[in-house]
């Protein structure tokens, strides 16, 4: 087929790809973290195809680039992934990691599985607590935040009837503000809001009060 075009080459070429930095998924339930470390360095290494369920190469040199992608990300899988269900999808689908990584998601992120970590998750939420907190009060609100936001995506399409549901403005508000009630800094802001309400002024919206708590955990 001759050689790739000069800008795919070098593009290919100059990616060192270093398997060991990939973290092992030896537990479902570490599937978040796992799978974000994943998509990171995959997007480093010029291998997110391979994370793409809906990717087909078109060329003949994206099919040569997506063999080389799934090559490596085959022996990603094979010395990563140690769950019983990752090891099934693995045996059954030799060579083919682009449809080991598509089942494994479905499996955890859109299965009864997913449920039992949304719920895991929300309880977190819920017993959040900045007092046992040991880095700083705006590294707190950053793990808060990618919890929320990893909660709204495992519940985003689940029925009611799951019990499952994405959280409210109003329940992410209450949930942080419990999470913060140990900080003097941070019961000020309620403090202002309740002297906002005397003067004739709404409560302060998630988004006002999220905001306004990043501010002050940056300015502690």
């Amino acid at each position: 087929y001759g050689q790739p075009p000069p800008y795919q080459r070098s593009i290919r070429d100059s990616i060192k790809k270093d398997p060991n930095i990939y973290p092992k998924l030896k537990s479902d339930k570490n599937y978040e973290s796992w799978i974000a470390s994943v998509q990171a360095f995959a997007n480093l290494h010029g291998t997110m195809n391979v994370l793409d369920a809906n990717y087909k190469p078109d060329t003949i040199w994206d099919v040569q680039a997506f063999e080389d992608q799934q090559a490596f990300m085959c022996s990603i899988a094979i010395t990563k992934i140690s769950t019983p269900t990752g090891k099934t999808y693995l045996r059954n689908h030799p060579g083919d990691a682009q449809k080991v990584f598509q089942l494994l998601h479905h499996e955890l992120r859109q299965s009864l599985k997913a449920e039992y970590s949304a719920d895991d998750l929300r309880q977190k939420l819920e017993s959040a607590d900045l007092s046992t907190w040991t880095g700083t009060y705006a590294s707190f609100i950053e793990q808060w935040d990618q919890n929320v936001h990893t909660y709204d995506e495992l519940t985003a399409n689940k029925g009611a009837d799951t019990g499952i549901v994405p959280l409210t403005d109003g329940e992410k508000k209450r949930m942080l503000k419990c999470a913060l009630k140990s900080s003097a800094a941070m019961n000020k802001l309620t403090t202002d809001e309740n002297v906002q309400k005397a003067f004739g002024h709404g409560n302060w919206s998630y988004s006002i009060y999220h905001n306004l708590v990043m501010t002050t955990a940056i300015e502690d």
